[in-house]
């Protein structure tokens, strides 16, 4: 693990981003915590056409979507960045809140989400998965 000081030193150039996407601001603020803690840098979006417009701006490092999300969700999310040239090539995984849902896990897989976790596990769980895919 690294210590305090490699973070300390560290700047937002060399900095992995990762868009965390997600409605509920108590799942924002975990998440963010969590990944900041181990280094990386966090973009928020509130909704699905937030989430679409900083991803093409930005080009974060990965891509993290809640599944159920009102108005668009986490998986018609996924399925348009998928189609977009720009953004088609940032790894996503998709987050739950629920236990295992074997249904939402494929529909997430086959709409292009390289992943799908709960947010229930671990920090160290999330991060290697995280750190797996960039």
């Amino acid at each position: 693990m690294y210590t305090v000081d490699y973070f300390t030193q560290m700047t937002t150039e060399n900095m992995q981003h990762i868009l965390v996407v997600d409605d509920d601001w108590l799942n924002h603020e975990l998440m963010e915590s969590i990944l900041t803690l181990y280094g990386f840098g966090v973009i928020q979006a509130h909704n699905g056409e937030q989430a679409l417009e900083i991803a093409k701006r930005d080009l974060p490092d990965l891509i993290m979507l809640d599944v159920r999300m009102p108005g668009m969700d986490g998986l018609e999310i996924c399925k348009r960045l998928r189609a977009e040239p720009t953004t088609k090539s940032i790894p996503i995984i998709m987050l739950t809140g629920q236990e295992r849902n074997n249904q939402e896990k494929s529909q997430a897989l086959s709409m292009g989400a390289n992943a799908f976790i709960s947010r229930m596990l671990m920090p160290d769980e999330i991060v290697a998965q995280i750190r797996a895919l960039i």
